[in-house]
């Protein structure tokens, strides 16, 4: 006799696949459009990484993930000007004042962020200034992520580590404002696969069925 030992779940597949890409109300759902992650600052600073974009500000105006993990990318120095030098929190201050070109103080009033990750700050004196850039992260083999929860993955050993790039440049998707990217979960093909995986059961079950009977007979006939 041979007994079976089960089934079990060799490995699960990470299909990081464009999924639809549909308006949203909040102005900081930042969808992909194009490959990449997001990278964030996890709760203990470890680099994490994200595709679900559906941002908020925490009391500190920091853009956050909806569980507290911290997007990161280039912050500006005191002209507001890009400094590339490595990667911060990204943040912005609504509400807050710095002197205008006159000196006398003016007010972030609102902000936008373009499809290159460009975080721009509006001002009470009709200036647009540069708050920051966000930074993408593309993998060799983004199937060897390790999910972390959360909508979140780390590095792991067959992913290879995270190229940085801006959004839209050496292969890295450009950023859509006030979108949201749907599951990449094609129901239809799903229910098809579904459908063929109950046929192919029920015909094998047929042929255990005959086998089985077929078996009796034979054992019958030998008493």
């Amino acid at each position: 006799l041979q007994i079976g030992r089960g089934v079990r779940i060799v490995g699960v597949a990470r299909d990081l696949t464009q999924g639809a890409i549909v308006p949203s109300v909040n102005p900081l759902s930042l969808a992909l459009h194009g490959d990449g992650l997001y990278m964030v600052a996890g709760q203990s600073e470890e680099p994490l990484f994200t595709r679900a974009g559906q941002f908020q500000l925490n009391g500190r105006g920091e853009i956050v993930t909806p569980t507290g993990e911290r997007l990161l990318g280039y912050g500006v120095d005191a002209q507001f000007r890009i400094d590339d030098s490595g990667l911060t929190p990204l943040a912005i201050p609504l509400g807050s004042t710095i002197a205008g070109m006159d000196g006398s103080p003016v007010t972030m009033t609102g902000y936008a962020i373009t499809e290159n990750g460009v975080v721009e700050g509006r001002y009470s004196d009709g200036i647009v200034r540069t708050l920051g850039r966000i930074r993408i992260a593309t993998f060799n083999n983004p199937g060897g992520l390790v999910g972390a929860g959360d909508n979140l993955w780390a590095e792991g050993v067959n992913s290879g580590p995270p190229i940085e790039n801006n959004p839209g440049s050496n292969g890295a998707g450009t950023i859509v404002a006030g979108a949201v990217e749907l599951s990449n979960t094609d129901i239809g093909e799903e229910i098809v696969e579904l459908t063929l995986a109950s046929t192919h059961f029920k015909a094998n079950a047929e042929v255990f069925r005959t086998a089985d009977s077929l078996l009796d007979e034979l054992m019958h006939i030998r008493r």
